[in-house]
């Protein structure tokens, strides 16, 4: 019901453009971070990852994302990823699909109460690549957490993101 992209989508997106390679193997994302330099309504978001840094541990890479047919950036994605290859878990692949809902209740996301939110995890939101939840899954979880927190009923929009994974998400 809007043109103006969730932060969280845009994290999911820049997560999965830059860590990605097209040949070789997906590794997992120790930070991730996507900051908005202008809000605009948008039919369309193309992502452009380029690898800053490659090294022994470590892979850095910046996304620009630009809307439509623009040139310029609206946002910008920063992402670090470790080094060491990530077993695929087989997970049903993924249907492109415009959504019909808010991106939140999509999820299952439930504002417990300002600043908690709680999301059940389900076969949908999983990365495939080691079935824990997606990190821009949870990037929205914080987002509607920090809009729950700080709206007091007026529409907020979260504007920067930064995210730091310091161990595979579980159940409990």
């Amino acid at each position: 019901g809007t043109q103006i992209v969730r932060i969280g989508v845009l994290a999911i997106l820049a997560d999965l453009v830059s860590g990605q390679p097209e040949s070789g193997s997906v590794t997992p994302t120790t930070d991730l971070s996507v900051h908005l330099v202008r809000v605009r309504p948008m039919e369309w978001v193309n992502l452009s990852a380029t690898v800053l840094k490659v090294g022994a541990s470590l892979l850095f890479v910046e996304t620009m994302l630009t809307a439509d047919d623009e040139r310029e950036p609206f946002a910008t994605s920063l992402a670090t990823f470790m080094s060491r290859p990530v077993e695929r878990v087989d997970r049903p692949e993924p249907v492109a699909a415009r959504l019909d809902q808010p991106f939140g209740s999509r999820i299952g996301a439930e504002v417990l109460r300002p600043g908690v939110v709680e999301m059940a995890p389900r076969d949908d939101i999983l990365n495939v690549f080691h079935g824990t939840v997606q990190g821009g899954i949870l990037a929205t979880l914080g987002e509607l957490a920090a809009e729950s927190l700080w709206a007091g009923g007026e529409p907020h929009l979260v504007a920067d993101l930064d995210i730091r994974f310091l161990n595979r998400v579980k159940v409990g």
